[in-house]
């Protein structure tokens, strides 16, 4: 007996998609368990179904079917708030899931007088686990008053 090399899985499900399992080996005599994963695209009221899996092992093809029951699943929702503080801003906003996927946009306005000053925008989200920060240095140069130069005194005219 020899280990069989170069085995290619893939998975087919009712309105999904699936990633295919490449190069596996299985050991002689033996069997190999294959994880993979699967994403439906839309949600169905039908929680069982069945996934056919496909073995390619060269000049041999085999199609092994399974069922999946989700029906006894109660799935936890986690990381559905988040809070995103800008304290620059003056923002401090909750989104929810129910929200929708969306995008949060302001704008901040920063004066120099003369010269150039530099600001660091920092802001900050925070879900259920850990908070993740951002943060921008921003270069503004404000306007200096233009003075033309002044031209020696030549002793002509006036």
């Amino acid at each position: 007996m020899v280990d069989v090399t170069g085995v290619d899985v893939t998975f087919a499900v009712p309105d999904g998609t699936c990633a295919p399992v490449n190069d596996v080996t299985i050991p002689a005599g033996g069997a190999v368990d294959v994880f993979y994963t699967c994403v439906f695209t839309s949600a169905t009221a039908a929680s069982s179904g069945q996934v056919v899996a496909t073995v390619d092992v060269g000049a041999t093809t085999l199609t092994l079917p399974a069922a999946f029951d989700f029906s006894g699943v109660a799935p936890v929702v986690t990381d559905d708030t988040v809070t995103v503080d800008d304290p620059l801003a003056g923002l401090s906003r909750t989104i929810t899931a129910a929200d929708g996927e969306g995008k949060l946009a302001y704008q901040l306005t920063f004066t120099a007088a003369e010269g150039c000053a530099a600001f660091e925008n920092i802001a900050s989200l925070t879900d259920d686990q850990q908070p993740v920060t951002a943060n921008q240095l921003v270069t503004v140069c404000g306007q200096k008053e233009y003075r033309p130069p002044s031209l020696p005194n030549t002793g002509l005219g006036g």
